[in-house]
C-alpha cells in the first residue's frame, strides 16, 4: 500500500514513496477537465468554422468558372 505524507501548509499537496509531489485536490482536478472539455469544443467548433470557409471558398471558385463558361459560349 502507498503511504502519502502530507506536504506541510499544503492541504491538497501530499509526497509519495518516491518524494513525488502530487495533488490529491479532486475540485481542482474537476475544473480542470471541465476546462478542457471546455477548450475541446470550442476549438472543434472553430475546426468546423474553417472548414465551412473553405467550403463555400470552393463553392464560390467553381460558380466563377461557370460564370466564365458562359460568357465564352455567348
Amino acid at each position: 500500500m502507498t503511504v502519502y505524507v502530507r506536504v506541510k501548509d499544503e492541504s491538497g499537496l501530499v509526497r509519495g514513496e518516491n518524494s513525488a509531489i502530487l495533488s490529491v485536490d479532486n475540485f481542482a482536478l474537476d475544473g480542470y477537465k471541465k476546462r478542457k472539455a471546455s477548450a475541446m469544443a470550442i476549438q472543434t467548433v472553430v475546426d468546423d468554422i474553417n472548414t465551412l470557409k473553405a467550403q463555400v471558398e470552393d463553392i464560390r471558385s467553381l460558380l466563377v468558372q461557370m460564370l466564365n463558361r458562359g460568357e465564352q459560349t455567348r
